[in-house]
């Protein structure tokens, strides 16, 4: 398949992407059903990385620390680290150097400006908490800038910085950490440490972290905040050897730092937590790493997923180059946050670079940006809205979810178009990649196909706010055999009357390039807006028949798939399973009674029987009104117990098809009557007005269900149709009442346990889908 690529030069492309051409992307790989196969950690260093110091290269101005003593190493480090601040200046940093073994740390370290911490290599020198002495490190971390970058201005400008060649192992459980072990990863830090203590690494202005291993640390890995020029290479993540770990991020923070990179460092996928999540930054800079996260692992610790990159009120952010596996990259706002202090007002993303990663079998959507405010209840703040970032070429295989998702709560959340342009993306809504905790979440609440945001299904590409964005050569392919690919291009956010999109250009200035989108179960393109179908409910099989409940709104029928592959249409509605009611059948109509039929019985209009049009069976029922009035069409009494089993306490659902053959349509409802076994009512129960409007273009339905009354003997078929004139002509059929709230049903001939069945309904004249009902059969 021949994939265009995007001018290099976009006018409506951040700053940052007008610099080169772009390299070509590779082919596409991702099928769902290949054989899993992950990035292979290692502690090797990058070819860009200088080689470790060595004990007899430390001469000159260098500090040599005496060797480990195996019990409380922090006063002779320390002494060191004076001693090289009293000659270290801006132009000649000094080097401390660590030997090999293990240090043990009571307390923190602080790093005077312009001293650098160094070992020998990852597997040579390692700081470690020396057990019982957590409560040291209350909400602190076993190396901090001496020049704390939270403390107020920078007091040291033009000082450095350089923590290097060494493991920070944090100690959490307990002699554990020690890479070439084989011992078995812990699910968490041992059991009785104090919380939000034990961090690794907090980074001062113009620090580099690099060639450092974090290993089974309880607290933050690497803390951000407030600091400039930070630089953090080539480094390591991972709790092997039998170590634990805390929830907290890999690399956290944000609080007004700026031009940080993050830059060739790898995550194993025995990490816990996100491997980045920086709030209230700007120039971050993340690209050419790799993040490795595993369902194994997010199920053992029973986690919905991990690993994430995460970009919270961060403006002018560059993520590129990076592989992800598992994780996913999210840009938005810090609303996540209590409203006080700086996350009191609100950033949205801005002017923002997601480009060229590559992102395999995410647990969710693999790239979200998303729009946001605090609710209406939060203090008085500034909002700053969003917009102007760009998602391209980007490689997306496999992802749980969808492949781009970008949502927002409402329209001022978002001021500029975005840029979605590139992009390959191959299989979404792939479930066998969802971590078991999501999946059982999902499936409790009766919707398996749930993206993150409702009004989604999987979709190559999810836009839910958006003026004038820009989204064309992009590429969305589902290669599996049984697709799980809803749609290539969803737009509109279903549910969310606060967001619109609205001049979506799906070609660049020279009219080409809409995106190319293969075997989408549902096509290309899908335009949500508010007057869609509601999905069906109740979708459940037995003995390979199945059975849902109907949809509210303009239903024109449904459609069935089986494995992606659509088996079944209904233009209306199939047959009622298990209706109480009778199919209408040609019949002689009163002489005497106009509102008279086999049976039926209406007030305010003429019946008779309509044998060419009809939603089901041979014949409709033909109602004329005789003035301007609200007609009621009354069924005849099913009684309780003759050929059914329904039961007062149980529910009832009534359901009919109604189609206008005049007039403008109207409001046309379905309900229910009980009466007592002495033929008293005990009342009249109807779907609301207005939920179901008719149409001369097709059959629509409406359904309603409620409680049997305790003394009920006898229900009948209640019909109404609003406010009608002498034009407002209609058919009705496909009339029914059942025990319960199936009153759809199709049974499967070819059925095989295993299948996965999906239902939507299709909307009365343009055939739009609604949301999408599933079901698993497991025989």
């Amino acid at each position: 398949m021949t994939h265009r690529r995007l001018p290099t030069v976009l006018r409506a492309l951040p700053v940052a992407l007008v610099a080169a051409a772009l390299p070509v992307l590779p082919a596409l790989t991702g099928t769902a059903n290949a054989a899993t196969a992950y990035h292979e950690y290692a502690l090797d260093r990058d070819a860009s990385s200088p080689a470790a110091m060595t004990v007899a290269g430390c001469n000159g101005t260098c500090v040599l620390v005496p060797k480990p003593t195996g019990t409380d190493d922090w006063d002779n480090i320390n002494a060191k680290l004076v001693a090289a601040a009293k000659k270290a200046t801006a132009s000649n940093p000094v080097n401390v150097l660590l030997q090999k073994g293990t240090y043990y740390l009571s307390q923190p370290l602080d790093l005077p400006p312009n001293v650098n911490l160094k070992g020998l290599g990852m597997e040579q020198s390692v700081l470690r908490i020396k057990p019982g002495t957590f409560a040291a490190f209350s909400y602190s971390y076993m190396v901090r800038p001496k020049a704390d970058p939270e403390a107020g201005p920078d007091t040291t400008p033009g000082s450095t910085n350089l923590v290097s060649d060494l493991t920070i192992n944090g100690n959490c459980v307990a002699g554990a950490g020690t890479f070439s072990s084989t011992a078995e990863t812990l699910l968490a830090c041992a059991e009785g440490l104090p919380s939000n203590a034990g961090g690794g690494i907090k980074v001062g202005h113009r620090w580099t972290v690099r060639q450092v291993r974090f290993t089974n640390l309880n607290y933050f890995k690497i803390w951000v905040k407030g600091a400039t020029d930070v630089r953090i290479v080539d480094n390591r993540w991972d709790n092997r050897g039998g170590a634990g770990g805390g929830e907290e991020d890999n690399i956290g923070g944000g609080g007004n730092a700026t031009r940080v990179l993050i830059e060739k460092n790898e995550w194993d996928a025995t990490i816990r937590g996100n491997s980045i999540d920086l709030t209230n930054a700007a120039d971050v800079t993340v690209r050419g790493n790799i993040v490795t996260a595993t369902p194994e692992w997010a199920n053992k610790r029973k986690v919905k997923g991990y690993g994430t990159m995460y970009m919270e009120a961060v403006t002018r952010a560059r993520i590129t180059d990076n592989v992800l596996t598992g994780a996913g990259i999210s840009l938005k706002s810090n609303v996540g946050y209590d409203p006080a202090g700086e996350n009191l007002d609100v950033t949205n993303p801005r002017d923002s670079v997601v480009n060229e990663n590559t992102l395999r079998r995410s647990f969710g959507t693999a790239i979200t940006v998303n729009y946001d405010d605090h609710p209406a209840s939060a203090p008085a703040h500034v909002r700053r809205p969003g917009g102007n970032n760009a998602v391209i070429d980007n490689v997306i295989t496999d992802a749980a979810k969808s492949g781009i998702m970008i949502v927002g709560l409402k329209n001022a959340d978002k001021d500029t178009r975005d840029v979605v342009t590139g992009n390959r993306i191959t299989n979404v809504g792939v479930r066998a990649n969802l971590p078991a905790e999501e999946l059982k979440e999902l499936t409790q609440a009766g919707d398996v196909n749930r993206t993150e945001f409702d009004g989604f299904e999987p979709s190559g590409i999810a836009l839910g706010v958006g003026n004038g964005d820009i989204v064309h050569h992009n590429t969305v392919v589902d290669t599996q055999g049984a697709p799980t690919t809803w749609y290539g291009l969803s737009m509109g956010q279903r549910g969310n009357s606060g967001t619109t999109v609205t001049g979506i250009r799906l070609t660049d200035d020279s009219g080409n390039g809409w995106d190319t989108v293969v075997n989408a179960i549902g096509g290309a393109r899908r335009t949500v807006d508010g007057n869609l179908p509601a999905k069906p409910t109740g979708l459940s099989v037995t003995d390979r028949t199945f059975g849902w409940s109907e949809s509210n709104g303009p239903v024109g029928g449904y459609r069935v798939y089986r494995n992606g592959k659509q088996v079944a249409t209904y233009t209306v509605g199939g047959p009622v399973p298990n209706n109480l009611v009778a199919d209408f059948t040609p019949g002689s109509a009163s002489s005497s009674d106009p509102g008279y039929y086999n049976g039926w019985r209406a007030f305010g209009a003429g019946l008779a029987g309509a044998n060419e049009d009809y939603a089901t069976g041979t014949g409709s029922l033909a109602v004329t009104p005789l003035s301007d009035t609200t007609v009621v069409v009354y069924g005849p009494l099913v009684k309780f117990g003759e050929g059914n089993t329904v039961a007062p306490g149980q529910n009832m659902t009534s359901v009919a098809s109604f189609k206008a053959l005049g007039g403008s349509g109207r409001s046309v409802r379905a309900g229910v009557g009980f009466f007592t076994a002495e033929v008293t009512g005990l009342g009249e129960f109807a779907a609301p007005r207005d939920a179901t409007m008719s149409t001369t273009a097709g059959w629509v339905t409406s359904s309603y269900t409620t409680q049997v009354p305790a003394s009920a003997m006898y229900a009948r078929s209640f019909l109404i149709i609003d406010g009608a004139t002498a034009a407002d002509a209609h058919l009705i059929d496909r009339v029914g009442l059942v025990s319960g709230t199936a009153t759809e049903g199709w049974v499967d001939a070819e059925w095989a346990a295993g299948n996965r069945y999906q239902v939507v309904a299709f909307r009365a004249g343009d055939g739009a889908n609604s949301p999408v009902a599933t079901v698993i059969d497991i025989g």
